[in-house]
Parts: C-alpha cells; structure tokens; sequence
C-alpha cells in the first residue's frame, strides 16, 4: 500500500457512505447512471472532486502522508424542496457528531485513517436550471497514511 493517501479511494469510500446513508443514487463528476448506463432519476447526488486542499506530514520520514481533499457534493431534485431537503440529508452523512464529538459516519479505506470531515463554509443556495433544482456544498476530508 503506497504511503501517500490516494483520492480515488477516498472519493469511493464516499459514494459509497453517500449512497448507504441516503438510499439515493451517487455518481462522480457525472449525474449517476443505472446498470444500463440510463441516467438515475431525481432525487441524486453529485460528488466533484476540487482543486485544494494539499500534503503535509512529518518532514523527514513522510512529508506526504497526510492529505486534505476538496469536494463539491451537489444535491439534485425536481423541486426546491427536495434539493434542499437531499443538501440537508448529505451534510448530516458527511459532517455530523455524536455527543463526545465524534464523527458518526467515519469514513474509512484501506489502511489509512480519516482525521476529520468538515463543512468549508454555510449551505450553498439554491439554484434551478430548467426543470431541475440543486443545491452545492464544498468539504474538506483529512486523512493519514499513519495509522
């Protein structure tokens, strides 16, 4: 397993998280398509991995072990309602604590560890391009290769 943590495997252990949480098809960087490459019918998320984020690590023995990966989870919906009420249900897959301030939806792949999952700012607007209403958030995940 190589010690700098990989993207694409964390953009899946996310979609997966995504789609086990909220019952709702994911797809990446493209509206998700059914086992017939038919495009999945609203409600449906997004995920876009970003530009960001960075390595860090301890300088000598592992100065890329850590990363901070950017995404864009969009949620999509025929009405206001249910692009809102899709945004609402990601947030809480993604971000949301327990009581000892514990994540409840650990992400996690491989052998690397999840540090935090974080909002990078408020709930986005909602927005409506023809018949179809959506509703953006950025994230910020932090892994380790050092477990």
């Amino acid at each position: 397993m190589p010690n700098i943590p990989q993207r694409r495997k964390l953009t899946e252990a996310l979609k997966t998280l995504l789609i086990t949480e909220t019952g709702k098809p994911v797809g990446v960087a493209t509206a998700p398509l059914d086992i017939n490459g038919v495009q999945e019918e609203l409600p449906y998320i997004v995920i876009y991995p970003l530009d960001g984020g960075g390595f860090s690590g301890p300088a000598w023995c592992g100065p890329n072990a850590d990363a901070a990966f950017e995404y864009q989870i969009d949620s999509y919906g025929k009405r206001y309602d249910q692009a809102e009420w899709l945004s609402d249900l990601v947030r809480v897959t993604v971000i949301d604590r327990d009581d000892s301030g514990e994540l409840v939806n650990q992400l996690t792949y491989d052998e690397h560890a999840v540090m935090d999952q974080e909002s990078l700012g408020p709930p986005g607007k909602l927005d409506e391009v023809g018949q179809v209403w959506s509703a953006k958030e950025s994230y910020l995940i932090s892994v380790t290769s050092q477990t």
